[in-house]
C-alpha cells in the first residue's frame, strides 16, 4: 500500500506516473523491445541450446509483461538435440513457457526426454532455470533435474543434472532478446 500511496503523491506532485511498482506485489519486471514497453499478446520467439548437441526453437506469445513475473506461452517446438558426438545425448519435447521473474529468475517449463547413449538412460526433464541480469537481455545460462525414466537400463542414476544450457526470450520481430529492467 505504500508503493501506490507514493505513487499516487508522484502523480499529483509531478504528473508523472510510476512504472516498475505492482500493487503490494513488489517490483514490476518490465521487458522492451527498440526502448518501448512490450504488450501483452506479442509474438515471441524462445531459444533452449544445448550446445553441440542441438537447439530448440520455439514460438508463441508474451502473456505478461510489467508484472513481479513476466510470462510467455508457446504453441509450437521446433528441432531437438542429437548429434553431438559419441555418447552425447539425444534430446527430444517441446517448451510450454517462459517465466521471468524480477529477482532476476529465468524458467523454462516443458516436456522433455534426455537420453544418454552410451549407457541407455532416459530422463524427463519438465524444468530448467538460471539467473539473468536486470537489467540487461533476457538470456540464461540454465539448469534442471532429469528423472529416470522406466525405459532406461539397470546401471542409470535415479536422477542428472543437466547443466549449462542456453536460453533466450526474444522479440518476434527482430528475432533479438528483450531488454528486461525494473
Amino acid at each position: 500500500m505504500l508503493a501506490v500511496g507514493f505513487c499516487l503523491l508522484v502523480y499529483l506532485a509531478i504528473g508523472a506516473t510510476c512504472t516498475g511498482v505492482a500493487l503490494g506485489n513488489g517490483p514490476s519486471l518490465v521487458l522492451k523491445a527498440d526502448g518501448k514497453v512490450v504488450a501483452a499478446g506479442k509474438p515471441v520467439f524462445g531459444t533452449l541450446r544445448f550446445g553441440p548437441c542441438g537447439t530448440f526453437k520455439f514460438s508463441g506469445k508474451l502473456t505478461a509483461n510489467r508484472r513481479p513475473t513476466d510470462s510467455a506461452k508457446f504453441t509450437s517446438t521446433e528441432g531437438g538435440g542429437g548429434g553431438c558426438g559419441e555418447g552425447g545425448p539425444i534430446i527430444t519435447g517441446s517448451i510450454d513457457s517462459i517465466k521471468l521473474t524480477a529477482a532476476g529468475r529465468f524458467n523454462v517449463a516443458g516436456q522433455l526426454v534426455y537420453r544418454t547413449t552410451l549407457e541407455p538412460c532416459e530422463y524427463a526433464l519438465d524444468a530448467l532455470s538460471g539467473g539473468f541480469a536486470i537489467p540487461g537481455p533476457t538470456e540464461a545460462t540454465v539448469s534442471g533435474v532429469g528423472k529416470l525414466m522406466g525405459k532406461s537400463g539397470p546401471g542409470c542414476p535415479a536422477t542428472t543434472t543437466i547443466e549449462y544450457p542456453e536460453a533466450t526470450l526474444d522479440d518476434g520481430a527482430t528475432g533479438e532478446p528483450f531488454e528486461a529492467e525494473i
